[in-house]
């Protein structure tokens, strides 16, 4: 009687063994694959020609790619933590657009701050506009708690956009201007 206790119990330690075998090689793949994809989004993330960060309802950094902290002449440790107020947002824009109330405002309406165009500040003071993509990120209890957002740099393209409004201006005042003399004529 106390051989076949003996086998059993061998039996089931050996298929507890085998089992926990099983259980090591899944969890084994599973970490690899999952390293993997971690490599792919990080690559992703931080290999990315756009501006990506998230931040808190505070105005507070939490996360920005390398490239975006490298475009505003930071590295990343001299952002994250930091507040945007007092590294990469100007008090107001050249149009007198008041950039701090705007941050308060994209967590109180983000829908219709989904995508948004502003000027951000260099660290060498030099002034750019962002055209930025926001996506709420919402505790348990629904609210937004953090932002995600991405941006491109549209300086040139908003430039190239203004002098062409001067000079359509100025064009429409020129003809006016000679409609006149033709008239006095």
């Amino acid at each position: 009687w106390v051989l076949w206790v003996a086998v059993v119990a061998v039996l089931a330690l050996l298929l507890l063994l085998a089992w926990n075998w099983g259980l090591r090689r899944v969890v084994t793949s599973r970490t690899i694959e999952l390293r993997k994809r971690e490599a792919q989004y990080r690559e992703l993330v931080q290999c990315s020609d756009s501006i990506i960060m998230r931040w808190g309802r505070d105005g507070s950094l939490l996360f920005i790619n390398d490239y975006g902290a490298g475009f505003f002449g930071y590295t990343p440790d001299e952002l994250i933590g930091h507040s945007l107020l007092q590294t990469i947002v100007p008090h107001s824009q050249e149009d007198g657009r008041d950039l701090h109330q705007m941050l308060d405002e994209i967590f109180a309406h983000s829908d219709q701050f989904r995508v948004n165009l502003n000027q951000n500040c260099r660290k060498d003071g030099s002034l750019v506009w962002i055209s930025w993509n926001n996506r709420p990120i919402y505790d348990e209890q629904g609210q937004v708690m953090e932002m995600l957002s991405t941006g491109i740099d549209t300086t040139a393209r908003k430039e190239a956009e203004d002098a062409l409004r001067k000079n359509q201006q100025e064009l429409i005042e020129a003809r006016q201007a000679a409609e006149m003399a033709n008239e006095a004529k």
